[in-house]
């Protein structure tokens, strides 16, 4: 499931309103300028993502030197690529920000129109780790993976057109 910290969500001056769209703005055009690179794996492997394993409903490609730079919103260098698998190859679907510590609160750059949010009781694929979905209503997951109780917080930026709303899950509409 998901959980987002509705706590930090308060209401907001016209001026910080204001500042908040502009950020937003930033982030939106900077993460979408800078993914069309990634559709192409190997420039993504060459950057230092782990693409080997694209498998999945959607791939993320975690680039371990960006994920642990202390630099958490930074579109030219995301921490994670999220990719969809179709039939022609993988399609970069956008980027996933996400903090080191699980329990630190995102950056709220654009208020309540872009949650950060965190995982409970997600499994992970022992060999390579992967996602490998949620546990069951009895508490277990899917052989040869793991539980971890909660993830730290995350939000994703999708940059496929179409989207109205950059900053859901998607299928959460």
């Amino acid at each position: 499931s998901i959980r987002t910290p509705l706590s930090r969500h308060s209401a907001d001056s016209r001026s910080q309103r204001s500042d908040r769209s502009h950020r937003t703005l930033i982030i939106d055009a900077s993460t979408v300028a800078a993914i069309p690179k990634y559709a192409d794996l190997s420039v993504a492997a060459a950057d230092g993502y782990l693409v080997d394993n694209t498998i999945g409903s959607e791939f993320h490609a975690e680039n371990p030197v960006y994920k642990s730079d202390g630099v958490t919103l930074d579109p030219n260098r995301p921490g994670t690529l999220v990719y969809e698998p179709t039939p022609n190859g993988p399609i970069a679907r956008g980027a996933m920000y996400e903090m080191e510590e699980i329990g630190e609160s995102g950056p709220m750059f654009a208020g309540p129109i872009a949650p950060w949010h965190a995982h409970d009781h997600i499994c992970f694929g022992s060999f390579p780790i992967t996602l490998a979905g949620f546990e069951s209503p009895l508490g277990v997951c899917p052989i040869g993976s793991f539980s971890v109780p909660i993830t730290s917080e995350m939000i994703q930026v999708w940059t496929l057109e179409g989207i109205d709303a950059p900053y859901l899950e998607l299928g959460e509409d």
